[in-house]
């Protein structure tokens, strides 16, 4: 009798293509939920009987892509956010937005069998922390990426040469009181937030039964921020004149000598009235767009990992 697949055993590691060697980057993750979602197509054929029939059933096109859900510090940040922005790393630690983006492949030990994903593109990737004690540690900024992949391979090994997790002070995850929010100048405090970054990926299938072609066709970069409904944020936000004209802002989180600083010269926002939802204190949740201003572009990162 063989046993159970346990979570708790399972492995992931990450590679700029699908050659996982020494130079791999293994981490921990929370969850994943990548998978090829296969699927048979005909056997709709009217034949005299309301049965169908398996000579006419064929294997068909099919997508490969999910998300999985980390705990990332700027030493794992230094691989991903070529992924996620779409250039290189520049000068002085900056990672900036390109008009395409950078594929990775992600092999899983599932347990009972590893998986590799080949080929794979951020679709959106999505920061997000919440503060104070909770469940499942919110104060733990947690990234999340939603990828799309050309191609799922099962029944691997895991290569020998692939090293031990990381464990050094770099891969230690931020938490949200690593952070301060400046908008405008101006500093605030803030609850919980969520940086999302969209890529709008479009698959392309041709005469084959993967994709062919993954391509970013859109982007938007958004800060959704609960701050405490004071005087202060109704003067700074409500009714204001920079709501189409924009704000710059940054986000930083500093953690010892390593920080990653997001720069948004940009900030719009619609206005949004803070409702009274019973005897509790009243939030004031705001969604933020980042937009390119003249030469400066919506977002760029800055990320110090040297420990």
């Amino acid at each position: 009798m063989s046993g159970c697949s346990q979570g708790a055993q399972s492995k992931m590691a990450f590679d700029a293509d699908s050659t996982f060697d020494a130079s791999s980057i293994v981490t921990d993750y929370m969850y994943e939920a990548m998978k090829k979602e296969g699927r048979l197509v005909g056997g709709q054929g009217i034949t005299g009987s309301r049965s169908r029939i398996v000579e006419r059933i064929r294997v068909g096109a099919y997508p490969v892509g999910g998300k999985i859900g980390l705990q990332p510090g700027p030493g794992l940040l230094d691989f991903l956010l070529p992924r996620i922005l779409g250039a290189t790393e520049g000068d002085d630690d900056e990672f900036s937005l390109a008009e395409s983006l950078q594929s990775m492949s992600v092999m899983i030990d599932k347990v009972g069998s590893i998986f590799r994903y080949d080929s794979a593109y951020v679709n959106r990737a999505v920061f997000r922390a919440t503060a104070g004690p909770g469940d499942n540690d919110p104060e733990i900024v947690e990234l999340v990426l939603d990828l799309v992949a050309k191609t799922e391979t099962g029944g691997l090994t895991w290569p020998g040469t692939v090293p031990a997790l990381t464990i050094t002070s770099n891969f230690m995850p931020y938490i949200l009181s690593d952070a301060v929010l400046t908008i405008g100048g101006t500093p605030y405090q803030f609850k919980q937030f969520a940086l999302v970054i969209e890529n709008f990926l479009q698959t392309r299938w041709v005469n084959s039964l993967t994709a062919s072609q993954i391509c970013p066709r859109d982007r938007r970069v958004s800060l959704i921020v609960e701050n405490p409904f004071t005087s202060t944020e109704y003067a700074a936000f409500y009714g204001s004149s920079d709501q189409s004209t924009g704000l710059a802002a940054t986000l930083v989180f500093t953690n010892g000598t390593m920080s990653t600083t997001f720069t948004m010269p940009c900030l719009t926002w619609p206005d949004e009235t803070p409702t009274v939802r019973g005897k509790q204190e009243i939030p004031y949740w705001i969604v933020f767009d980042a937009l390119k201003s003249d030469t400066d572009a919506e977002l760029t990162v800055t990320n110090d990992s040297v420990e």
